[in-house]
């Protein structure tokens, strides 16, 4: 599951543009057969500008469907919540979910 966040609608976070490009790149990686040899038929990848709730709903439904090995792959922003200081990833749809 590949999930890449290239532009943000909060204004405070800097847009990426690069990460729409590491995507596609590792996705070709991933399902070269004389490389990751994943097949391309399990990728799963998500809109860029998908929401908390949205990657979570499709994170879920992979891990229910995984009969392996699941790779989980994210490429953007992060923040660090108020409390504890625990690390969250911040995909492109409003905040919070």
């Amino acid at each position: 599951m590949l999930v890449g966040t290239p532009s943000y609608e909060d204004p405070e976070l800097p847009d990426v543009p690069v990460i729409a490009n590491n995507i596609s790149d590792l996705t070709r990686v991933l399902t070269d057969q004389n490389l990751g040899g994943f097949s391309p038929f399990h990728r799963v990848a998500v809109p860029a500008a998908a929401s908390v709730a949205q990657v979570g709903d499709v994170l879920v439904r992979t891990a229910e469907e995984a009969e392996g090995l699941l790779l989980f792959y994210y490429s953007g922003h992060g923040l660090l919540g108020p409390r504890r200081r625990e690390s969250y990833l911040r995909p492109s749809g409003s905040w919070p979910c």
